[in-house]
């Protein structure tokens, strides 16, 4: 089983990336609580936390719903909001992915999903659909169909003028035979997810460990053992040199 392999080289990379990959998601989690904390402030959200019952310890009272605050604007803020942090989160799976197959990387990933805006939230929104409607049927194919499409991103990284159709298609090819594997993969990650729940300010060493290590689930998916390496400049791309003529055709 590869699953510890994945994670050693997840946890070597988090050491070794430059600029480090703890800074991109610090990055990627600041302006995810940034939007969450404006939403509350524009009441975009119905639900709230009463701090006063949580310093008496009243479990009772603690959470509660409210519509009566909510705008249209704000639900229009709110759905801005959603779509940054989509695109955004799709930046930081192909950093990820770079990091992984040592190619150039940087915090600019996290925007790199704004170059074709349409497909990552196209994709976004075709997943949900999807999911929402395998999920009313029951709760098992919905999320047997979730891992099916658990790729999805990283394949549009790889091809990026592919339709999400087609990439949600690619994806669930790939994982034939291997979303139990995956499955194993996110619960020897349960320990981490607990801690996130206690304290979310781990989330930005747990991001990059699990999307490391799911990135290298996926070249081994693909078979893709061989670093980046950048490719050759051909003569026809060299200009001539000033010591010598150009070529007469």
């Amino acid at each position: 089983m590869k699953i510890q392999e994945w994670k050693w080289k997840a946890k070597e990379l988090i050491r070794t990336s430059r600029p480090p990959i703890m800074l991109v998601a610090l990055v990627l989690t600041t302006v995810g609580w940034l939007f969450a904390l404006l939403e509350q402030r524009i009441g975009a959200t119905p639900f709230y936390i009463d701090l006063s019952a949580v310093e008496a310890m009243d479990v009772e009272h603690m959470f509660g719903v409210d519509y009566s605050h909510m705008t249209p604007f704000s639900q229009v803020l709110t759905l801005a909001f959603q779509i940054m942090t989509n695109i955004m989160g799709f930046g930081f799976v192909r950093h990820c992915l770079n990091v992984h197959r040592g190619a150039p990387a940087g915090l600019s990933d996290l925007f790199s999903g704004f170059e074709y805006p349409g497909k990552v939230i196209g994709m976004w929104l075709l997943k949900g659909v999807m999911l929402v409607i395998f999920t009313a049927l029951l709760i098992v194919p919905g999320v047997i169909a979730g891992y099916a499409w658990s790729m999805s991103r990283r394949v549009l990284c790889d091809h990026p003028d592919w339709s999400p159709a087609r990439c949600m298609l690619e994806s669930r090819m790939l994982m034939r035979g291997h979303k139990w594997e995956l499955f194993k993969l996110h619960l020897s990650f349960l320990g981490w997810f607990f801690l996130i729940g206690l304290i979310p300010a781990f989330a930005v060493f747990v991001n990059p460990y699990l999307g490391l290590t799911e990135s290298g689930f996926y070249r081994d998916l693909l078979g893709d053992s061989a670093p980046w390496t950048p490719e050759e400049p051909t003569d026809d791309d060299q200009p001539p040199k000033d010591d010598q003529p150009p070529k007469e055709e």
